[in-house]
């Protein structure tokens, strides 16, 4: 019997980011394999059109004004009772088969009570190292969460984590190996597929005065400004190689975005602060770059970005963190350097401009591999044989 699945959304749409966007592509992408998926956000925007995507989506508890920090322990906990309330007495929730959470603190609360309570079996993602994260950022916040994780992940039927480097963290942890699956998540590679520009993304380019001179190489960083992402480093890098005609232009927005920018402004780099773009548009983001530069700081698994810049056919310069070695393969299909070598980075970045042979090469390879081993249509297929086995 085809399971049916209902994904908790902790964070999802309208907000942007990786979260939402794995979320988005495995409820699509499923469906195309037979599985029936309800989406269910627990934080969700009343002027947002649920209705235009292409899976059924039961927004547990919308507002006027959508609440992008909702992922920390900054909101009320007095709406805890309606939205678990909400979720128990929903009808797609008590008619599935199994509840599929996008994360392991709220999301995976959520769950927990669901299967405890309607004894439906329990999937866990985990996308990123929230171990490591936790001791950076400190404070009783990163405490409530690693012990809500934890039950989570105790309670949990199956885990699935984005790489074998978070399946180690877990079993580290003491969490049981056996539970554990990894799951890289896929690319749309008809979507992430070299080609012109889009008009929409030229406009919008025109609007924010994003002026890029004919006679330079653009240097593309596409992503969240966390710390994370290393969205300094790659200001710090293209500022070292500005005497060889290079432009970065950096696409995303997030909590670091004034700081980036003052700091584009105090060190005179030659790039460009974009911002946010809409998520249909971001492949134009790589599609415009020479080469794209991602010097990742610490992830856990796969970096998303990454994998999408070379389904559009793009040389990239990254770094070796998380499970990203198990998709770039140093000047074969892309180029990667140690967290925080800048130095290195910088090499890359140079030698693929100069090199056109090599970044041909590398440009090709890229794509190439994407479509073989990542494309949806292959990991949706992993997905269906995974909820068959729970």
């Amino acid at each position: 019997m085809t399971p049916k699945v209902s994904l908790i959304a902790s964070v999802f749409f309208p907000k942007l980011g990786g979260t939402p966007t794995q979320t988005h592509e495995i409820a699509r992408n499923v469906i195309a394999e037979g599985i029936d998926v309800v989406v269910h956000p627990t934080n969700a925007s009343s002027k947002f059109d649920y209705s235009k995507l292409p899976y059924k989506t039961r927004p547990i508890y919308a507002k006027q004004v959508f609440e992008e920090r909702y992922s920390e322990y900054t909101h009320s906990t007095k709406r805890f009772p309606k939205i678990i309330y909400s979720l128990l007495s929903d009808p797609e929730i008590r008619s599935s088969n199994i509840i599929h959470c996008d994360g392991p603190t709220f999301a995976g609360m959520f769950g927990s009570i669901l299967k405890i309570f309607l004894r439906k079996k329990l999937v866990v993602h985990l996308g990123g190292n929230i171990y490591k994260e936790a001791a950076r950022r400190g404070g009783i916040k990163s405490f409530l969460s690693l012990i809500t994780s934890r039950i989570s992940f105790k309670i949990a039927d199956r885990i699935v984590t984005d790489g074998d480097d978070l399946k180690d963290v877990l079993m580290s942890h003491g969490i049981d190996g056996k539970k554990i699956v990894t799951i890289t998540n896929g690319i749309d590679t008809e979507m992430f597929k070299d080609k012109k520009l889009d008009k929409e993304f030229e406009d919008i380019l025109k609007q924010k005065n994003i002026i890029v001179p004919k006679n330079k190489k653009i240097i593309v960083f596409v992503g969240l400004l966390y710390y994370e992402n290393g969205p300094k480093d790659f200001v710090d890098v293209i500022n070292s190689i500005k005497d060889n005609g290079v432009i970065g232009l950096m696409f995303g927005g997030g909590p670091m975005f004034n700081d980036v920018k003052k700091h584009i402004e105090k060190t005179g780099a030659p790039v460009q602060l974009v911002g946010p773009v809409p998520r249909d548009l971001v492949v134009n983001a790589y599609r415009m770059a020479d080469v794209c530069f991602f010097p990742l700081v610490s992830i856990g698994g796969v970096s998303q970005i990454v994998p999408e810049a070379m389904s559009v056919g793009r040389a990239v310069v990254t770094t070796n963190t998380g499970s990203m070695s198990k998709v770039v393969k140093n000047k074969e299909n892309g180029m990667i350097t140690e967290v925080l070598d800048k130095k290195k980075m910088a090499e890359y970045i140079t030698l693929l401009l100069n090199d056109e042979k090599l970044r041909n090469k590398i440009e090709n390879n890229a794509r190439k591999f994407i479509v073989d081993n990542m494309s949806w249509k292959s990991v949706a297929k992993k997905y269906l044989k995974f909820y068959c086995s729970i």
